[in-house]
């Protein structure tokens, strides 16, 4: 038996003995190949091996090592072409090493040749002895990992919150599927005591009715707010979902009230419709945020597949609890009704859950400002992973009264007065945008809201910002770095004496041209006087001005996408001068 061993070199280093091979071993196949990659395949003579009786890894090559029958033929030296794998002793005739392998799905091949075709042999098969039990044991791994393949992605093409998401929405697959399972059984049933007289054509008429409404429904959200989706996904996606659940809510309790069953099941599919079209058109972004390499046909093709498993799940456990109750006409009725609070609580855990878990790495209005906060507060850009468990999925990040949140829109909700335009342009020459402090009155329910975040000084405004048309992801960041500053500058403000620093920020306003009202600080905002609150947000803008190039850069280099800034289309509302 001799050794065979794969490298990319001519020479080997072994324990205890290094050999530099000169002469070719010449038999009635080629047993030297040099591949792609500079591999070469050498047979090492008997004399060799007995002085290297462990052969190690080879710098920069592969490694097996096999037993040989090597057989003389009519007196000559000649290769037989036996196989021998590992020491059971097994022969293959006619079965040539190949000097290259492969990995697939986490284990290790090597590549033969028949004679006939190139096939591939496992390198376990190749190196050690296997019992029945073991190579029961390799089968069932093989199996496992074709099983897998055939519904999870490689590893290294997706990113890391792949895992978490596809996890989640699985499960939430499983309780939707499970959930419409008894939903439809509430509508049959609803349709069946409504129309006891005229079944077939009362069901028919009913069904294409609600249907019918449904897909109107559907329309005028993909319309309406298809060009808002990708601003804020997550939020839509999970807003729709609430609605989702109610609607399926409303499908429950037709059987409850049969004679308005048309009304009920129109109202409810016009909700799933919402629902489902949100869940379309967000899809693929989320999708696209774990490819790599842009394998986003694969990724969806396996999407699909986990989502048909799942989705079976669901359907046999429901089908298993109806069936489990058909004897008892009253046991079905209340199944549903049961079953919809646990369905639908699992289910919208599950979609919060999935979408906590994606990190995306596009820049919107609330996940810059996080990253704008914490850069100022920390001193380094977050992860897109520390700025998904700020980000919130119902209300936005910055809510209620006191938090001075960043409101972006149409020029009229920024400016007040044509005195406050004249100036604001003015001190805005060079930026692409407007900004001002803005009084703001909640509604009562606004007012329950507790603050994310509430700015000292008792400010209850918030900043409003107006893009011009022709403004640059640079221009958005200088403005969402103003309004940080000026949360900033307030705090720092109020922790310091209020007899000195309030009267320095006023005449600073003065000096800029307020009007004679607001420079006396007749409009008092908390501890500020309105006066104050301008100085303030003008100084914010110089910080904001020498920063942003460097927030800019530092941000890109953490991995963000800042070209472009995702805004929804009231957000993206410009002005122009004339």
């Amino acid at each position: 038996m001799v050794g065979f061993v794969v490298s990319s070199s001519r020479e080997t280093s072994q324990q205890g003995c290094s050999t530099s091979y000169s002469k070719s071993f010449t038999a009635d196949r080629s047993h030297k190949v040099e591949a792609a990659g500079a591999l070469v395949f050498e047979l090492i003579s008997p004399s060799v091996h007995s002085a290297c009786r462990n052969p190690q890894r080879i710098r920069g090559g592969l490694f097996a090592t096999i037993g040989l029958d090597v057989s003389s033929s009519g007196g000559g030296n000649q290769s037989s072409g036996k196989l021998v794998l590992g020491k059971s002793g097994k022969t293959h005739d006619n079965l040539e090493l190949l000097p290259v392998g492969s990995s697939y799905g986490g284990r290790k091949q090597r590549f033969v040749w028949d004679g006939k075709a190139i096939k591939v042999i496992d390198t376990e098969e190749l190196a050690s002895k296997q019992t029945k039990r073991q190579h029961l044991t390799a089968q069932l791994r093989d199996w496992r990992s074709s099983v897998l393949s055939a519904f999870l992605p490689d590893k290294e093409l997706v990113t890391a919150d792949y895992w978490g998401y596809s996890f989640w929405r699985n499960s939430h697959r499983f309780f939707s599927s499970a959930t419409t399972v008894f939903a439809t059984q509430s509508l049959l049933q609803a349709v069946g005591v409504g129309a006891k007289k005229s079944l077939p054509a009362a069901a028919g008429i009913n069904w294409v009715l609600k249907d019918g409404l449904g897909r109107l429904g559907r329309l005028s959200v993909s319309t309406r707010f298809g060009t808002s989706f990708d601003s804020n996904l997550k939020r839509f996606r999970f807003s729709t979902s609430l609605v989702y659940a109610v609607a399926v809510g409303l499908e429950f309790l037709t059987p409850l009230a049969p004679r308005y069953f048309l009304l009920l099941a129109s109202v409810a599919n016009v909700g799933k419709s919402v629902g489902l079209a949100t869940h379309i058109s967000t899809q693929p972004s989320f999708v696209r945020n774990f490819a790599r390499q842009d394998n986003l046909s694969d990724l969806t093709a396996k999407a699909q597949a986990q989502q048909m498993v799942a989705d079976n799940f669901g359907l046999a456990m429901a089908v298993s609890l109806s069936y489990a109750c058909r004897n008892d006409p009253r046991a079905r009725q209340l199944l549903p009704l049961l079953a919809f609070p646990l369905l639908a609580t699992g289910d919208l855990c599950s979609i919060y859950r999935e979408l906590k878990s994606i990190h995306l790495r596009n820049l919107n209005k609330e996940r810059a400002e996080i990253v704008a906060e914490m850069w100022l507060e920390a001193g380094r850009i977050p992860s897109a992973a520390e700025v998904s468990k700020r980000e919130t999925l119902l209300i936005p990040h910055r809510r209620g009264e006191g938090s001075l949140p960043l409101h972006v829109g149409s020029l009229e909700k920024t400016i007040s007065s044509p005195s406050q335009l004249h100036t604001l342009l003015q001190q805005h020459k060079d930026e692409k945008f407007v900004m001002a402090y803005q009084q703001h009155k909640l509604s009562p329910m606004q007012r329950l809201l507790p603050a994310a975040k509430k700015v000292p000084g008792g400010v209850k405004g918030r900043v409003c910002m107006t893009l011009q048309e022709g403004a640059t992801t640079p221009d958005i960041l200088t403005g969402i770095l103003q309004a940080a500053f000026f949360r900033q500058v307030i705090a720092t403000r109020s922790s310091q004496d209020a007899s000195t620093k309030p009267s320095s920020a006023a005449s600073k306003a003065q000096a800029q041209g307020y009007s004679g009202a607001e420079s006396k600080g007749q409009q008092q905002e908390g501890s500020w006087s309105r006066a104050d609150l301008d100085g303030m947000l003008a100084e914010s803008l110089q910080y904001a001005k020498a920063d942003v190039k460097r927030f800019v850069q530092e941000t890109q280099r953490a991995g963000w996408n800042v070209h472009p800034i995702m805004l929804s289309s009231y957000e993206r509302a410009t002005f122009s001068p004339v």
